[in-house]
C-alpha cells in the first residue's frame, strides 16, 4: 500500500509563528482530515499495532531519502518510544524547509515553531521535537548529528537508490546504537541485526515490501 496523494499548502512565514496557540501551548492533535486523506483504513488499522521498541528520554531517528514525509515518523515515534525529546533527521536533496513547515502546520494543526538555520523545532503532545534537514547527497556524507550514534534508522522506498551505495547501510549500521532499531520496508540480512517479531497487520505499511522491524544486538 502506498501513500496516498498530500496538497501542500504554502506557509504564510517561515518565521516564529505565534498564531492561537504557542510553543507552550501547541495544540497537540493529529489532523484527522489529513490523516483520512492520507491512508488507508489498513494503514491507520496497522499503525495501532506497533510496538513499543524503546524506552529512553532522548532518541535520534535517521531518515534517509525522506522527501516530505514527515506523517510517518511522526505516527511510528509516538508508537515506539516515550521520549519527551525528539530529533528527526531528514535527508534528502530535493525538499525545501518551508514544505516541511507546512506539512507540519497541517499535519499536527500546531501553528507555532522556531526555525534555526537548518532546524525546525516545534511540539508535539508531550514531545519536544526538532526536525533538521540535510540536503547533501546522504550517501557522500552522513549527517553529523548521527555519527556519535543514534537510535533509529527508517526507511520507506528507499532501497533502489541505496543498493547503488552498499557501503552506505553498513555504514548505518555501524552507527545505530547498540539496541537501536532499523526500520524499512525491503528485507535486510546483517549479522548484528535481530528482526522483531510483529504482528501480520503491519505488512500493508511497507512501500516495497511488507515492514520488517529490526533490533541492533551485537554482544
Amino acid at each position: 500500500m502506498t501513500l496516498k496523494e498530500i496538497k501542500v499548502n504554502k506557509p504564510k512565514s517561515n518565521f516564529l509563528l505565534q498564531l492561537k496557540h504557542g510553543i507552550k501551548k501547541p495544540l497537540c492533535i493529529l489532523n484527522e482530515k489529513m490523516l483520512d486523506d492520507a491512508l488507508t483504513e489498513e494503514q491507520k488499522n496497522a499503525i495501532k499495532e506497533i510496538p513499543f521498541l524503546l524506552n529512553k528520554e532522548k532518541v535520534t531517528m535517521f531518515y534517509p531519502g525522506s522527501g516530505i514525509d514527515l506523517l510517518f515518523p511522526i505516527l511510528y515515534l509516538n508508537k515506539i518510544t516515550d521520549a519527551k525529546d525528539i530529533t528527526i533527521i531528514f535527508a534528502d536533496q530535493n525538499i525545501e524547509s518551508e514544505t516541511i513547515i507546512s506539512l507540519m502546520m497541517q499535519l499536527t494543526g500546531i501553528h507555532a515553531y522556531k526555525k534555526k538555520q537548518n532546524k525546525i523545532i516545534f511540539k508535539f503532545k508531550t514531545k519536544k521535537i526538532t526536525l533538521i534537514i540535510q540536503k547533501e547527497n546522504v550517501f557522500a556524507k552522513l549527517p553529523e548529528e548521527i555519527l556519535e550514534g543514534y537510535d533509529f534508522y527508517f526507511e520507506r522506498a528507499f532501497d533502489l537508490f541505496r543498493s547503488s551505495a552498499p557501503d552506505f547501510i553498513k555504514k548505518a549500521i555501524a552507527l545505530l546504537n547498540e539496541n537501536g532499531f532499523l526500520i524499512t520496508d525491503k528485507k535486510i540480512t546483517h549479522k548484528y541485526l535481530k528482526q522483531i517479531s510483529t504482528r501480520e497487520e503491519l505488512k500493508v505499511l511497507g512501500f516495497y515490501d511488507e515492514l520488517g522491524i529490526y533490533e541492533k544486538v551485537t554482544k
